[in-house]
């Protein structure tokens, strides 16, 4: 695109209240208040001000220095593939989810969630590339502004996903991409099913 600038992209409000909360769940208030005190000023004066909804959109940078600074401040190793299990779980654990989640394969969720990834984030797009039974691989692109901790919290929602739907045995990896400025992944996923 000659003469305009890139367009930035964002996220969901929910990401970064899931974020917060399963933060808090998996270490403590401590390290939660001093994530949120060392966050550039406009997204900490946006969080403690109740600026942030689930249903708004913010920029995607934002979210990436929330997982950076989590890291800083003392969140768990592996914390950003953590957030994004937990939270995929939460959601699809609710409502009309879990009925649905009793009669569907593994495989056949990730493909409904690869039509879900524009929920969360605004530019970008989550393909089937390949499934069958026990194995299915995902490629992500147009991802722009994510970093490797973005990347591993998709990782983390794929996982999620499988794991709500009764995989086990659950392997799952990046096999290229996936890492910060990288706009694109491919994830494998091997598993059984019950």
């Amino acid at each position: 695109m000659v003469g305009r600038a890139a367009r930035e992209n964002r996220c969901k409000g929910t990401n970064f209240l899931d974020f917060l909360r399963i933060l808090r769940q998996e270490s403590n208030e401590d390290v939660c208040d001093e994530c949120i005190a060392r966050l550039p000023d406009e997204l900490r004066d946006a969080l403690r001000y109740g600026a942030i909804v689930r249903g708004g959109w913010y920029p995607i940078r934002w979210y990436g220095a929330l997982h950076t600074t989590a890291r800083l401040t003392g969140a768990p190793q592996g914390f950003a593939r953590t957030v994004g299990r937990i939270s995929t779980i939460d959601d699809l654990s609710g409502g009309i989810y879990s009925s649905f989640l009793r009669i569907v394969s593994p495989g056949f969720l990730i493909s409904g969630a690869a039509r879900l990834f524009n929920r969360y984030y605004e530019l970008g797009t989550m393909d089937v590339l390949e499934s069958r039974r026990g194995f299915v691989r995902v490629g992500c692109r147009g991802c722009v502004g994510f970093d490797a901790n973005i990347w591993q919290d998709v990782l983390g929602g794929c996982e999620g996903g499988l794991q709500a739907a009764r995989a086990h045995d659950l392997r799952i990896r990046l096999v290229t991409g996936g890492d910060d400025g990288d706009e694109h992944a491919s994830i494998e996923a091997y598993f059984s099913e019950q």
